[in-house]
């Protein structure tokens, strides 16, 4: 069962580990991604 709630700011590094552990998986399965898109501009 999952808690829905609105995000924190003290939430941010473990949202950012699971999107760079999200990336890399994605990444295996194509190239075309940019590593650490959320920093750019079109990430965000």
């Amino acid at each position: 069962m999952y808690n829905i709630r609105k995000v924190k700011i003290s939430d941010f590094d473990k949202i950012l580990k699971l999107q760079l552990e999200l990336e890399d998986v994605e990444i295996e399965f194509d190239n075309n991604l940019k590593r650490h898109s959320y920093a750019l501009d079109d990430g965000k």
